[in-house]
């Protein structure tokens, strides 16, 4: 009976909820990577840092951005936190969604 219950299909489903995506990602991993880095070194050789740096610079921007708009939104409820906070806790938001993703603001 105990052995029954163990291999039930909520625990089923449960268990390939986690091993599914953790064996797409594995073979994924594999399959890039079987030749080794050195393709991936070459490529990366071959990057325009113009553009990164770019990418980074409007993606600091649209974070301040986001903290300016939480201390307007903030305001009205007469609370004045300073900028710095507003953008700290934004920021630690992105890092609750990679830790939770879907958590939110």
């Amino acid at each position: 009976m105990i052995m029954l219950s163990l291999f039930s299909t909520k625990n089923l489903f449960s268990a390939l909820k986690i091993l599914v995506p953790l064996g797409l990602a594995m073979f994924l991993f594999w399959y890039l990577y079987k030749d080794g880095f050195s393709d991936t070194l070459q490529r990366m050789k071959e990057v325009k840092y113009q553009w990164v740096m770019l990418s980074m610079a409007f993606g600091i921007i649209r974070h301040i951005l986001r903290a300016y708009r939480w201390k307007l939104q903030l305001k009205p409820l007469d609370y004045n936190p300073r900028f710095i906070n507003t953008f700290f806790a934004v920021m630690i938001g992105y890092l609750a969604n990679l830790a939770f993703p879907r958590l939110g603001e």
